[in-house]
């Protein structure tokens, strides 16, 4: 056991309500510092001093893991939610994220009156992801934001709370990204509401670099294709670099191609170059930056397979930082294969 005097237990509560973004105004936290102070007399082994006419306690006898449940206590008790939170506790409901990092956001009460209590429960407990990642993403908006979209998530949760799961997953994945405050915002209840699995899948998938112009797009993407079932990832460059038929009509060789260069800045490259050849293919290692800053896009769709293969096997050192172009090995795989190919339809030729 270890000996805690008030203030660092006070201090302790304090620090876990702002890591989480939980903290009240001081106001507020004097309030509940006397009403802590009184519930940890009365339930803990405490030792007391009197001082003048004042008995006030000097230590207290508590283990670390013993500061945990007055964390809960203290955030339940500033939003009236104690019954709520004896409730959860009798279901086994794990507040605990990780170290000294709890579920606060389950005894907000701005988040829980706007359920059913048995319907929040049950939400807890079966889909607390859904319900952790969303309040996640709506914690520092201004406080009538944060209601309005706390009130959209609660109605389109109990309209229908299956939709954040995959019918379709062998083990009962959840569509934890779903309800996030973007998609309640830019899609807004009634889309998502009526949306197919398929649309909710990409909601679910969309990641935070998006602009207002990009999700204006992706929404009308969906809406003329709800069973869109897209290759490559939906971001900003994607969306706005493809058209809706493109990216409703990509072949999977084609993504494969396309998925190479995601994260190098050459995706616009192989769209041309898919352009100029609808059926060019290559190694997995051939669409390195190296090699397409060296070739034009009419040289890489003439090269031979064998050709392909024997550049995407050239080392690219690595000098002094920097990955070196090896433009002279580059170019002599790429006149060895235009030789090659001149005297093959000279050959041809010949024949006819």
């Amino acid at each position: 056991m270890k000996l805690y005097d008030f203030n660092e237990i006070i201090n302790s509560i304090h620090s876990v309500l702002h890591l989480s973004g939980q903290r009240p105004d001081n106001s507020t936290l004097n309030k509940f510092d006397v009403l802590i102070r009184d519930y940890i007399l009365s339930n803990y082994n405490c030792e007391k001093e009197k001082r003048g006419f004042v008995h006030s306690f000097h230590e207290i006898v508590m283990s670390p893991r013993e500061i945990e449940p007055l964390v809960l206590r203290y955030f339940a008790m500033i939003n009236d939610n104690l019954s709520l939170l004896e409730k959860l506790k009798g279901k086994n409901f794990d507040f605990l994220v990780n170290y000294y990092n709890f579920k606060l956001y389950a005894l907000d009460r701005d988040f829980s009156s706007k359920f059913n209590e048995e319907k929040y429960i049950d939400l807890l407990l079966n889909q607390e992801e859904v319900m952790r990642r969303f309040y996640g993403t709506i914690r520092k908006l201004p406080i009538d934001e944060k209601k309005e979209m706390i009130s959209t998530f609660s109605e389109i949760m109990q309209v229908n709370s299956n939709l954040t799961k995959d019918p379709k997953s062998v083990d009962n994945h959840l569509l934890v990204n779903l309800m996030s405050y973007t998609n309640l915002k830019y899609f807004g209840k009634e889309f998502i509401l009526k949306s197919t699995i398929y649309q909710r899948r990409i909601l679910n998938s969309l990641d935070n670099f998006l602009s207002d112009d990009d999700y204006i797009k992706i929404k009308e993407l969906l809406e003329k294709y709800p069973r869109l079932e897209p290759k490559i990832p939906l971001n900003s460059e994607v969306i706005n670099l493809f058209t809706f038929e493109e990216l409703n009509s990509m072949s999977h060789k084609d993504s494969v191609l396309y998925m190479q260069v995601m994260e190098n800045g050459f995706l616009s490259r192989v769209r041309e170059i898919l352009h100029l050849c609808p059926s060019f293919s290559c190694p997995l290692d051939f669409l390195k930056p190296e090699i397409l800053k060296v070739l034009s896009n009419e040289i890489i769709v003439s090269l031979s397979d064998e050709a392909k293969l024997e550049i995407s096997r050239i080392p690219i050192p690595y000098i002094n930082g920097v990955y070196v172009m090896p433009v002279k090995k580059i170019n002599k795989v790429v006149s060895k294969d235009c030789k090659m190919r001149k005297k093959e339809e000279k050959k041809n030729k010949q024949h006819k």
